[in-house]
């Protein structure tokens, strides 16, 4: 399994000199396609998150917790690291890919 998160506020610019591609369903993108005619617009699932987020919610939201509250007891209770992560969590080896503003 692989859960792909990026922050709102990072551009499909950006977005494509990390993963070499961005959503369609990015806000910037999907609200304004004619600015961004270059980015090689991919068909990957991303969750969104803004600035009040933990890695707690990231952990409820991939369904490895029950509850971001579950999460936070278990020690996720951290903000969300910046820029580009690449995780694996649990026996299962569910892959997080996180991009968040630097």
């Amino acid at each position: 399994m692989e859960y792909n998160f990026v922050h709102t506020s990072v551009s499909p610019v950006e977005m494509d000199s990390v993963l070499q591609g961005f959503p369609r369903n990015h806000p910037l993108v999907r609200d304004n396609p004619s600015a961004y005619p270059t980015v090689l617009a991919v068909d990957y699932t991303y969750h969104y998150f803004n600035d009040r987020e933990i890695m707690a919610h990231l952990m409820a939201r991939a369904g490895i917790f029950k509850s971001v509250g579950e999460a936070r007891r278990n020690g996720w209770d951290k903000p969300i690291p910046p820029g580009y992560t690449d995780m694996f969590v649990t026996k299962k080896k569910i892959r997080l890919t996180i991009v968040n503003k630097v």
